[in-house]
């Protein structure tokens, strides 16, 4: 069967979704993947493309309206002939419709945005998305929920099928830690991947960074690292100047996923301040490797890591939280060190990829 995923060109949480679905798959099914967006193509992204031997089409335009995006990515599909397309990008989804129609396809739809964080344009597409998708992909139970809260008029709900994000457990194998020592080495590494957005708070991390290290210098010998990039990296690198504590902060830039597990490992405590997640890519990953992990007590994280059972340490989004928390954990490291394996014991029950495929491939057959 061909299945083709339509998906975000740059930096995201798509990519986190598409390639984790091809590279588990040892059956017969042919995957292709349509790149669609105003941002390049990453070059990452064609070099997983090349390694699963996958076809791939980039899909650019500038800004606007996207129309003559759309129809080369109609046309592409009338090339390759899917069966399936799974549109993580709803945006682009009219094509896929058009030529779902006209030949017979099933249309899967992903919702990835936060439905807290969503605009106007973005609650536009989901309805859309529920309108015209055969089936639609939640990330979460509470996402569906309030989604037949908001479309509670239309009568599409049995659309509505709920199959998290998985991470590829071996690819992000548990850290074996020294737990007697650990936390004791000279430096206490944190760090952070994603995207500087303005979803994102890298900033209240770098002003909890600066309260720590004001008030526990002789103690806690502090390093933050920053991976990613976005339109917000030039003011958080100012900022971080501003605070004067560019000595103890990194930007790493974009890390290749095959380079991610090893930058994991150089940590001693996963960090990540959001303003709200659906189901972050880059938290799973560190639940996987068994990291100690302190997030932003918001949607989408909380439900993850903090609900009945405890698998990190989840704060409210300011510095002093943060702060607060930070020396606790080094002060109790063993302690957040049982909560990573917990973590990554959750992780290959409910959130790997082979289970993530399984699902998606039961909607498709």
């Amino acid at each position: 069967m061909k299945i083709v995923q339509i998906c975000y060109s740059g930096l995201g949480g798509h990519s986190g979704v598409v390639f984790p679905l091809v590279s588990a798959d040892s059956s017969s099914n042919e995957w292709a993947i349509g790149f669609v967006g105003n941002t390049k193509l990453l070059t990452n992204f064609v070099d997983q493309c090349n390694f699963l031997n996958i076809k791939y089409k980039n899909f650019y335009f500038y800004s606007g309206f996207p129309f003559f995006a759309w129809i080369k990515l109609f046309f592409w599909f009338y090339k390759i002939k899917p069966k399936v397309i799974i549109c993580h990008n709803i945006s682009f989804i009219l094509p896929c419709k058009s030529y779902s129609l006209l030949f017979g396809a099933s249309l899967i739809a992903v919702e990835h945005t936060n439905n807290q964080l969503k605009r106007k344009r973005d609650w536009f597409f989901s309805l859309i998305g529920l309108v015209m998708a055969n089936k639609v992909v939640l990330l979460t139970k509470s996402y569906k929920s309030e989604l037949e809260n908001v479309f509670r008029c239309f009568t599409h709900k049995k659309k509505y099928h709920v199959i998290p994000n998985g991470v590829d457990i071996k690819k992000f194998p548990l850290i074996k830690f020294d737990s007697s020592q650990q936390y004791a080495k000279p430096v206490f590494t944190l760090g952070m991947a994603a995207r500087f957005t303005n979803t994102k708070r890298q900033d209240l991390l770098l002003k909890a960074i600066k309260k720590v290290h004001e008030s526990h210098y002789e103690k806690i010998n502090l390093h933050l690292k920053l991976a990613g990039n976005g339109p917000e990296l030039d003011r958080i690198k100012s900022l971080a100047k501003q605070l004067e504590i560019s000595s103890i902060v990194s930007f790493e830039g974009f890390i290749e996923e095959c380079k991610l597990p090893d930058w994991y490992k150089n940590l001693n405590l996963y960090i990540h301040a959001s303003d709200g997640e659906t189901l972050s890519i880059s938290i799973l990953q560190a639940m996987s490797v068994g990291l100690p992990i302190l997030a932003s007590d918001v949607d989408g994280i909380t439900n993850l890591l903090c609900q009945e059972e405890k698998f990190g340490h989840c704060v409210a989004n300011d510095e002093t939280s943060f702060a607060k928390e930070i020396i606790y954990i080094h002060s109790n490291y063993k302690y957040s060190l049982n909560m990573g394996l917990k973590a990554r014991a959750k992780v290959e029950r409910h959130y790997s990829s082979d289970a993530m495929l399984k699902s998606y491939l039961s909607l498709i057959q």
